[in-house]
């Protein structure tokens, strides 16, 4: 199989000329490998092929990921962004795309993991690499939509949490009472 290429360009020094002359109309599939801090994006056609790698420092370049995608929209193409659903180092990431209009989607962590030797054929994972599995596993229908929840939800999951909390610590005081 063939080599590729995981070249990293960090988004200041972004030039939207090379996407669109890969990708001259469509659909455009933003994949990002989600960390506390560097996120890794992969720019894909609507095939999954990954025409660019763009690094972004969270939160202090979000915003300059956000004008990028605002750009492809208004140059006419239908962008879709995909991310893990793992942890919550995405989640202000994911309402800000969700503000703007753009489709989230959801692709399992361990989907990732597994499809690591499959993609190239090697076995190693790293944060560029995992962007452009992404993309292919979204093209390829593994993912799913992911929607914001309610605010009745998101508080009856927060009541929930809290709920356990206070149940673990009774359990523990129950057992230490003498019978």
């Amino acid at each position: 199989m063939k080599k590729r290429s995981y070249r990293r360009i960090p988004v200041k020094a972004f030039s939207l000329e090379s996407v669109k002359a890969s990708v001259p109309v469509g659909r455009l599939v933003f994949s990002i490998d989600v960390a506390k801090t560097d996120m890794v994006a992969g720019i894909a056609d609507g095939r999954g092929h990954v025409v660019a790698f763009v690094s972004c420092k969270h939160p202090a370049e979000s915003s300059d990921v956000l004008t990028l995608l605002r750009s492809l929209r208004s140059d006419g193409y239908v962008v879709e962004a995909v991310m893990e659903s793992s942890g919550t180092y995405g989640d202000v990431l994911r309402h800000q795309l969700d503000f703007l209009g753009i489709r989230v989607f959801k692709v399992s962590g361990k989907r990732t993991h597994d499809a690591r030797e499959i993609y190239d054929g090697v076995l190693s994972l790293h944060d560029a690499k995992c962007a452009a599995i992404i993309a292919k596993l979204h093209v390829d229908g593994i993912s799913a939509p992911w929607p914001q929840m309610t605010d009745d939800k998101r508080n009856l999951k927060a009541a929930l949490a809290l709920m356990d909390l206070f149940q673990e610590r009774y359990l523990q005081l129950v057992h230490r009472l003498a019978i």
